[in-house]
């Protein structure tokens, strides 16, 4: 036991843990050690928030929010299946992170690994690695929108915080547009928890998209009147499909 705690402190640098340090049965000498454990996951699942680089936002002349919500709400953070804490979280989107308020009113960061998710209010939130349109290798927060239990298809929702820069008007025809937070969202689906995919809202692609995947949705949302541009209807489909994954 004390050979995998160590294992654990070397490799994992940011908030890893070895998860048969929890689930299998440990003599009673082993005890205050699996305690030692959680309490490092607990410590190191947070990090302290960066005020400086390419995602720190400080200027309150920029108009709208780099967050989801500006007030923070109870949440929950969890590291694989452990559940780590309750704390009050906000997520900045612009900056790829969920902010911690401390009691002291300092602020933390939950640090950023595919082995956490958190939770605020009902909404549930997973870090991802993907590929993004310009087949580069990027990173980040998605919202789980249907049941990612045992599926095989699971439907995520990506928000983004896009800067526009200022504009000075340079003769009296112009107008002076300030830097502004502009808000998008895009739809992605998981497949198996490994393959992530970018989707359009469009019932003509989901048709195209899943009949490669040997599934028939075309009759699918014709029988049921339903249009994915509507993302109540999106779910319905993404059920569907995954039960025929099944």
């Amino acid at each position: 036991m004390r050979k995998g705690l160590i294992i654990i402190l070397s490799f994992f640098g940011g908030c890893l843990y070895a998860q048969d340090v929890f689930n299998r049965p440990q003599p009673p000498t082993s005890f205050t050690e699996d305690l030692r454990a959680i309490d490092f996951i607990q410590r190191n699942v947070l990090s302290q928030i960066r005020t400086s680089g390419p995602n720190a936002i400080e200027n309150d002349e920029i108009m709208g929010s780099a967050y989801l919500e500006d007030q923070f709400k109870a949440g929950t953070v969890f590291y694989n299946d452990t559940r780590i804490g309750d704390y009050l979280l906000r997520y900045n989107v612009y900056g790829e992170e969920f902010e911690v308020l401390n009691d002291d009113t300092t602020k933390s960061a939950v640090n950023k690994t595919s082995e956490v998710h958190v939770t605020v209010g009902i909404k549930n939130y997973v870090f991802k690695y993907f590929t993004d349109d310009d087949e580069k290798s990027r990173f980040g927060y998605f919202e789980v929108l249907s049941d990612a239990g045992n599926s095989h298809c699971t439907l995520l929702r990506k928000n983004k915080k896009l800067l526009s820069e200022s504009r000075r008007a340079v003769t009296s025809f112009d107008v002076t547009r300030p830097a502004r937070f502009v808000d998008t969202e895009t739809y992605y689906l998981l497949f198996d928890d490994k393959e992530i995919v970018k989707i359009r809202l469009q019932n003509s692609y989901i048709s195209r998209f899943f009949k490669k995947r040997g599934i028939d949705v075309k009759t699918f949302l014709k029988e049921n009147d339903l249009n994915v541009k509507n993302v109540e209807d999106l779910k319905k489909v993404i059920h569907h499909c995954d039960s025929l994954l099944q």
